[in-house]
């Protein structure tokens, strides 16, 4: 054991201890149960944690007072020294008391009192414990303070190498202050050495059910780890499975065995066990072998019960029973000869046990006829028993479908088509197309409503049939769920509608999703004739953004008026549709059309086709921002700029009461950049689709970019002083999303460059592309902006 300065200093071990107590003639005094030191020892206050290795003793000061007795000592003196040590003993520093020893698990807890009162506090109480003479398994544990004042220490086995054997304890105790260390040695203890043992046995051995139990008793030194149970019962152990054995309250393992776990095989079954202990050392044993003979228990059988012809159902009901277990029930059924509708319904166990199958024609494409039924039982190991049950009859009920026309109304134009029917597979739908004209070009379908009667009905306007008059053609169509069709015509009706001097209908057509668009169509009648047709559309709630559309003339008696998202700020959402009609007595009706729900986002975009150009490359004009910001918005549409033509041209105040004063290139007697109208008239040099928006507002601006249409406007630059507000820097939007703008500002060198790179002033030196948000825009805009169509 390597030798330590530290342990020198401070610590003590037993031997040295133990040879002075006795010296002292202390031992029987501290030899007690469970406890008592034997003897207590006040450590250096230089000293700090002790060496684990060291066997070092030191020169300690023992807080008992000792006196050197020799062979002519008197019996006096005896006395004296005995009464002393008395004294000493009754209330001692500390004292240590060994507790709840457990054999079986090889654990015992140290409890640690102090009496002495530390001023400083106590910093920390370290217990080494060891068996081996050579130290080589101590472990210093630090004890942990308890809610009583004491301090403890559990002590286990596995911590020391499972050795079975006598153990030391020592407690050592430090102050904060490290001035009233003190140490004492505890008595010995000892965990008794355990036998290793390994039996089993076989135990509820289930022939019927394929299983039984392994029961293991063990026990080691170092205590049990784990134990293992391979059971096989093919030669080649293909069918092997290594069991955990769990323990039990009694401290045995268990194990349950069942073929499910072995392919469900039957035979002789071997079984082995295998023990691992806490040091890694183990035992095996060979388990009697078990024979799990095969049994024929299989049983299958099934009937058909509960035969609803009017429904076209059925149930099939079955009892069945394998060796192994059943893993699924599979029913296939079908009526026709060439299984087309054929169905395989996989069955479902009951609580008596049973499994049932509920049958029926919607899944047999509403087929009446014969039904055959087979049934299929698996096992889990794979076997499958089957069995025909037999036919079954659902024969065909006629369908049947009546119509007659009601309630009908020459003056107002109106009649009721009231519809009976039934068919095999259930009614899907009624559709009763009605028209006038010869070529159906007023033909409306109107779909059918169930009555509570069981009825279907049909309300039927000219209005509907572009207030056409005359002799109406009325079919009806009944769909079953199996997607058979029937249909009758009913008698020709005569409708006058004279009654009916002015009226409207209109009906949405066209809906495109991706693009945010409808149609309305209106169709009108007037004796006086029609003045307009309006369409007023909103999205908010309050019609904030309502516009009224004029419709245009189509056809007789028939206008359009196209709608579209970037008219209501491009938002998504419920779009409410009227239509009102102007006679040409200056009267008005209206009508509610409906509702469009707008699912698509429409109110983002970032303009690819905008490219971005520097007002110093490859153009050197520091004071020519106007000229390179135009330029991004010609070329967007595809037509190149010059820029240095554009720069040598750009129109010049005082010459041009609306140019620019200054070089552009110099900055020569600078002092304002081009106004929007000059700017937009030398934009016309290349194309008269630039145009100028100054007064917008910002709603105006965000609509404008989210319609594909660049805006510059008039800013502040990295180059703004303080106080000036002059807004003589020219950037281009060329996007918007979630409340922000995307800027190409023309002030920089290169594409990638970022904030900060150019000028002074950190608030509006953003970047050569940046985003900003509306908020920083409305701090810049002051109304001068231009586009491009």
């Amino acid at each position: 054991m390597k030798k330590s300065k530290k342990w020198l200093t401070f610590s003590v071990c037993a031997a040295t201890l133990s040879l002075f107590l006795a010296t002292n003639n202390f031992a029987d005094e501290t030899q007690t149960t469970n406890t008592t030191t034997s003897s207590t020892v006040t450590l250096s206050s230089s000293s700090s944690a002790p060496e684990t290795e060291s066997t070092e003793t030191s020169a300690m000061s023992t807080e008992t007072t000792t006196t050197t007795t020799t062979s002519q000592s008197s019996a006096e003196n005896n006395a004296e020294e005995v009464a002393k040590q008395a004294a000493v003993q009754e209330v001692k520093p500390i004292e240590g008391t060994i507790k709840n020893v457990n054999q079986e698990n090889g654990t015992y807890d140290v409890v640690v009192k102090v009496n002495e009162n530390v001023q400083s506090g106590i910093k920390q109480v370290l217990v080494p414990i060891w068996s081996d003479a050579q130290q080589k398994d101590i472990k210093w544990y630090e004890a942990k303070l308890q809610d009583d004042g004491t301090w403890i220490v559990h002590m286990n086995f596995s911590e020391h190498q499972y050795h079975r054997a006598t153990y030391h304890t020592h407690v050592y105790v430090y102050s904060n202050d490290n001035k009233h260390n003190i140490g004492t040695v505890l008595d010995d203890t000892t965990i008794e050495s355990r036998e290793t043992k390994l039996s089993a046995k076989i135990q509820n051995v289930n022939t019927s059910k394929g299983s039984y139990d392994v029961v293991i008793y063990g026990s080691s030194s170092s205590g049990i780890h784990h134990v293992k149970v391979p059971i096989w019962s093919s030669k080649d152990q293909s069918d092997i499975k290594w069991y955990d054995a769990v323990k039990q309250p009694d401290g045995s393992y268990l194990v349950h065995m069942n073929i499910a776990n072995h392919k469900y095989h039957h035979g002789v079954y071997h079984t082995h066990v295998y023990m691992y202990n806490n040091d890694h050392s183990g035992r095996a044993i060979v388990v009697n072998d078990t024979n799990l003979p095969e049994t024929n228990n299989t049983k299958l059988d099934a009937k058909i019960t509960n035969v609803n012809v009017s429904n076209g159902t059925y149930d099939v009901v079955i009892k069945g029973e394998i060796d192994s277990g059943i893993k699924e029930i599979l029913v296939p059924i079908w009526s026709d000869k060439n299984q087309k509708d054929i169905k395989w319904y996989k069955a479902n166990k009951q609580t008596d046990g049973t499994y049932v199958v509920h049958m029926s024609i919607a899944n047999h494409k509403y087929n009446r006829g014969t039904y055959t039924t087979h049934v299929y039982m698996y096992g889990n190991n794979g076997e499958q028993h089957g069995m025909v049950v037999g036919n079954t009859s659902l024969p065909d009920i006629h369908s049947k479908l009546e119509a007659e026309i009601k309630n009908v109304n020459q003056a107002k134009g109106s009649y009721d088509v009231v519809i009976k029917g039934q068919i095999d597979s259930g009614i899907k739908e009624i559709l009763v197309p009605i028209w006038s004209a010869k070529d159906q070009s007023d033909i409306k379908w109107y779909k059918a409503a169930r009555q509570s009667d069981g009825s279907y009905i049909v309300h039927m306007n000219f209005s509907n049939h572009k207030f056409s008059t005359g002799t109406f053609n009325t079919h009806v169509y009944m769909y079953g769920n199996s997607g058979k069709q029937r249909g009758i015509v009913l008698p020709l009706t005569k409708v006058s509608a004279n009654s009916v001097t002015d009226a409207l209908s209109a009906e949405i057509i066209n809906i495109n999703q991706n693009k945010g668009t409808f149609d309305v169509v209106v169709y009108t009648k007037s004796n006086s004739g029609v003045k307009n047709v309006r369409i007023p559309v909103w999205h908010n709630s309050n019609q904030s953004d309502l516009v009224w559309y004029s419709a245009t003339r189509v056809g007789a008696n028939k206008y359009k008026a196209s709608i579209s998202v970037k008219n209501h700020h491009f938002n998504n959402g419920k779009y409410s549709v009227h239509a009102y009609m102007t006679n040409n007595q200056n009267k008005d009706f209206g009508i509610i059309v409906g509702n469009v729900n707008f699912v698509g986002t429409y109110n983002r975009i970032e303009m690819t086709n905008v490219p971005w150009i520097s007002q110093y490359r490859p153009v050197f004009a520091p004071w020519g921002c106007a000229s390179a910001a135009m330029a991004m918005l010609i070329e967007s549409r595809g037509i190149h700029v010059d820029l240095k033509y554009a720069q040598d041209t750009l129109p010049m105040y005082p010459a041009n009461k609306d140019g620019q004063l200054g070089d552009v290139y110099t900055g020569a007697g600078f002092g304002f950049v081009i106004k929007p109208s000059g700017l937009v008239r030398h934009a016309h040099k290349w194309t008269n689709a630039v145009y100028d928006i100054s007064g917008s507002s910002t709603q105006k601006i965000i609509d404008t970019i989210l319609n594909g249409q660049p805006v510059l406007y008039y800013g502040f630059s990295g180059y703004q002083v303080p106080g000036d507000y002059n807004r003589n820097h020219c950037k281009v939007i060329v996007g918007y999303k979630d409340g922000k703008f995307k800027v190409h500002d023309p002030l920089y060198m290169r594409s990638s460059d970022g904030p900060g790179s150019r000028g002074t002033n950190k608030t509006y030196s953003r970047g050569a592309i940046h985003w900003i948000t509306v908020a920083q825009f409305n701090q810049e805009y002051a109304g001068n902006a231009i586009t491009i169509k």
